[in-house]
């Protein structure tokens, strides 16, 4: 049998040949640069930083609200849509009035922001599309106290809002009186600027007589008076 010589120089010169393809495939598996990002990644953190700018936004009321006895005040943020360097949220505010709400009230609200370097800063505060009004974003509100009341008021001079406060609370026992079930004989009255206000803290639209109109309740009709003389 013959014998067959190896030359030595044959792994060597295959070695870089098996190796290319392993160092050519490094960075394609591992090695991408940690700054890309993709599309969905890019929105997924600018999601989280709009919510957490708005959470702290809204960790307590705002300065403007100091007047007014409020608790349990927060923004549950239900959608995000980013825009570039703005965004609107969709939120439901939550609050409670302190010693008169046994329950949080809510509020559909929409919330601006915009994108200031690499944080999120809030801009805008306001009424949802189609969602009532609160008294506050009518214009700066005047609280007064009364004994059972607490009257709350956009454009009003105190003096009317204390008379209104007096009515209030000397109503309470004399309702107390008529209906002696259990409640928490407190009141809060809200009194607007105009009826036009009132009729938007309703949901409702004024009349060409400026007045509003509350919607009948199902199964509603209007009753003929009994005819005289028979």
């Amino acid at each position: 049998m013959i014998p067959v010589r190896r030359s030595p120089r044959v792994l060597p010169r295959a070695l870089p040949l098996l190796l290319c393809p392993l160092l050519l495939c490094l960075p394609v598996a591992g090695c991408a640069h940690p700054a890309a990002r993709t599309p969905a990644a890019a929105g997924t953190t600018a999601e989280a930083g709009i919510r957490e700018a708005v959470a702290a936004w809204s960790r307590r009321p705002p300065e403007r609200l100091a007047g007014i006895p409020l608790e349990g005040w927060s923004y549950e943020v239900t959608s995000v849509r980013p825009d570039g360097a703005r965004a609107l949220v969709r939120a439901e505010l939550r609050y409670r009035l302190t010693g008169y709400d046994a329950a949080p009230a809510g509020s559909a609200r929409e919330v601006e922001l915009a994108r200031e370097g690499a944080a999120w800063r809030v801009t805008a505060d306001r009424p949802a599309p189609g969602a009532p009004p609160q008294l506050w974003d009518q214009g700066p509100v005047t609280v007064v106290r009364g004994e059972h009341s607490l009257v709350l008021g956009v454009g009003q001079d105190r003096g009317t809002l204390t008379g209104i406060a007096g009515e209030a609370d000397r109503a309470v026992p004399a309702v107390s009186a008529a209906w002696p079930g259990d409640w928490a004989r407190r009141v809060v009255v809200l009194v607007p600027a105009s009826l036009d206000a009132m009729a938007a803290l309703l949901g409702r639209r004024p009349t060409r007589t400026g007045a509003w109109a509350p919607s009948p309740p199902a199964g509603w009709a209007p009753r003929r008076p009994p005819p005289t003389g028979s």
